[in-house]
């Protein structure tokens, strides 16, 4: 016996027997989901899917005995796998540079598609220079990066600032740029060909540099620098709420723009240097007079703050954008609002205008750019505006905001008016008049419209109907709606629907007891509603203890097919208490914590 039950033994299979561990894949991102595939040869391929829209597929050789994961391929996608920060067209309208958290992407224009992807680091502003060739890529280190569109690569690594270099713009003459940073400096930059430091010898091939001109130092952070188109006058924007204008020759002060609650955040200079327009993160633009510095209107232009903004060229027009993810059109001579244009979901972090006016593109925290174009229609200022009064009109509550009952001043309901709850109301009010129409015609056959459209061929159904499709968030709202001779007429058709259709007793429930709550002194006054009341009472009873019974029943066959199937399988539970289990987890936690402790005082 002894030597079978050895043998028996022996014959047992471990976990180890039937599965093998393989080594495991270190990969670089967050996992959101993964496939298996077995190819020839013993090969096995995994395919992972990240987060940040990126997909790789892994290769491990079954058979060898110490083989290693490798990635063969990654496939990456055209967006960008975070926030877009800034954004810029070309000289020649067809190319859109575009920086995220990791990256500098190169746009065509026309077909949408990404021509070229460089890894730079945290962009924070980024511009073309002349000859689109290059982009100037600004960091929130502060570094000021060189990057060569052809081949695709950094050329050039500068150290322009300490902190976030916040703003780049070109000079008006085309031959520098200026860049304003949070180390509260403004630097001038001018464009210098110098030979490549990696050229082969005998080679007279030169690249693009930047030779460190002049700077300006200020008291504070410098969120924004714009530069007048005839080269008189540089605006730089700052923390403390305020836009300085020196001259741009020999740097001296001559305006200060002050009037913003919160920091400009953007700002730009018309093409005739009269006009410089400000959006602030206290949701306002304002439009000020290069000349006195005097302010010609402040705009509420945003829900929130205002994070871009540009003029059309050649034009008093202008875009801007902000975080609550719109797209609108200015006038600055007329200070109205042209265009609301749809926007990110999410936050717009900036805009830019091509050269020709005809495109501009946005961009935001939903990882995207969003390219509109300038249409011949025609556009009616006045139709616009009645469209937008007509949005707000739909969007504001008919009924105001408070939820008022005669005879009950101090009701404070858990849910809140809403577009919906008022819909509803008008739904019901609708069914109940459409329902009365049909009782009283003759030919019953002529089913009406609406109720044909919930699919209704009586008026029990096409109630039951209206009451389930609206939103449990809304239906207290919705009662409360409606008028008290409604609402005996609701209470009137609840007793022959709970008989009809016990299988919805649990929200003819809910719309009993809440009519109850709210209007119980008008209902028990009213005389002729008392045998209806009776009658609901008891049917609703009776259709509580029916459901009652049913779910006890349906609980307890439950419970005792668990118990037969667990018995079957050898007492493995089926199910496992999560409160016991956690209870066991936390013991065992606090007694692992209490050994350390104790080891922790034996050993000092």
């Amino acid at each position: 016996d002894q030597a079978a039950s050895s043998s028996s033994a022996d014959r047992q299979l471990s976990l180890t027997d039937e599965i093998k561990r393989l080594p495991a894949i270190a990969v670089p991102e967050k996992i959101k989901s993964f496939d298996l595939l077995l190819g020839s040869r013993d090969e096995l391929r995994v395919c992972v899917t990240y987060v940040k829209n990126i997909v790789q597929v892994y290769t491990l050789n079954v058979a060898e005995k110490h083989a290693e994961p490798k990635a063969i391929h990654t496939l990456r996608q055209q967006g960008h796998p975070t926030e877009v920060r800034a954004v810029g067209f070309s000289s020649d309208n067809l190319a859109v540079a575009s920086g995220s958290g990791e990256s500098l992407k190169l746009w065509n224009r026309a077909t949408q598609s990404c021509l070229r992807t460089v890894e730079t680091g945290y962009v924070v502003s980024c511009c073309f220079v002349p000859g689109d060739r290059h982009v100037l890529v600004g960091l929130k280190t502060g570094q000021l990066l060189i990057v060569d569109i052809v081949i695709g690569e950094v050329i050039e690594r500068i150290e322009a600032h300490a902190k976030e270099l916040w703003s780049i713009v070109l000079t008006p003459d085309q031959r520098g740029c200026v860049t304003g940073g949070g180390d509260t400096t403004v630097k001038f930059w001018n464009f210098e060909l110098i030979a490549d430091p990696n050229r082969e010898e005998g080679s007279e091939v030169k690249v693009l540099s930047l030779l460190h001109k002049n700077v300006l130092k200020l008291e504070e952070t410098v969120l924004s620098v714009r530069l007048s188109r005839n080269s008189k006058y540089i605006a730089v924007a700052l923390l403390d709420s305020t836009v300085k204008i020196f001259f741009l020759d020999t740097l001296k002060f001559y305006l200060s723009l002050y009037g913003h609650k919160l920091p400009v955040l953007c700002m730009d200079i018309s093409y005739d240097s009269t006009i410089i327009v400000t959006g602030s993160a206290d949701r306002s633009i304002k439009i000020w007079g290069m000349d006195f510095g005097d302010c010609h209107r402040s705009l509420v232009a945003h829900d929130n703050s205002v994070m871009g903004l540009q003029f059309i060229p050649k034009t008093h027009l202008f875009f801007s954008c902000g975080k609550d993810g719109r797209l609108k059109q200015w006038d600055a001579d007329s200070f109205e609002k042209i265009i609301t244009l749809p926007g990110h979901v999410g936050e717009a972090h900036g805009l830019a205008v091509s050269p020709n006016g005809k495109f501009v593109v946005s961009c935001g925290s939903d990882r995207t750019l969003r390219l509109f174009e300038r249409t011949d229609e025609p556009l009616v200022l006045q139709d616009v505006q009645e469209e937008e009064r007509e949005e707000l009109e739909n969007n504001t509550l008919a009924t105001g905001d408070d939820s008022a009952v005669p005879g009950l001043p101090g009701l404070k309901l858990p849910s809140k008016k809403t577009i919906g709850s008022e819909k509803a109301a008008e739904n019901i009010l609708e069914c109940l008049e459409v329902s009365k129409a049909f009782e009283q015609e003759d030919n019953k056959s002529i089913i009406p419209p609406l109720m044909f459209a919930y699919e209704a061929t009586n008026t029990d159904d096409f109630l039951l109907s209206v009451l389930t499709r609206v939103r449990a968030s809304d239906l207290e709202e919705a009662l409360l709606l409606l008028p008290f001779s409604s609402v005996c007429e609701l209470l009137e058709r609840i007793p022959k629907l709970t008989a009809t259709r016990q299988d919805q007793t649990e929200i003819i429930c809910k719309v009993v007891l809440f009519l109850f709550r709210i209007h119980q002194k008008p209902i028990v006054a009213n005389q002729t509603l008392l045998p209806v009341i009776q009658d609901l009472i008891g049917k609703l009873q009776r259709a509580v203890h029916e459901l009652r019974d049913m779910i006890g029943v349906n609980h307890h066959g439950m419970q005792m097919l668990q118990r037969e199937a667990e018995a079957n399988q050898g007492g493995v539970d089926l199910f496992r208490d999560a409160t016991k289990s956690r209870r066991l987890k936390n013991q065992r936690r606090k007694r692992k914590e209490l050994a350390k402790r104790t080891f922790v005082q034996i050993s000092t």
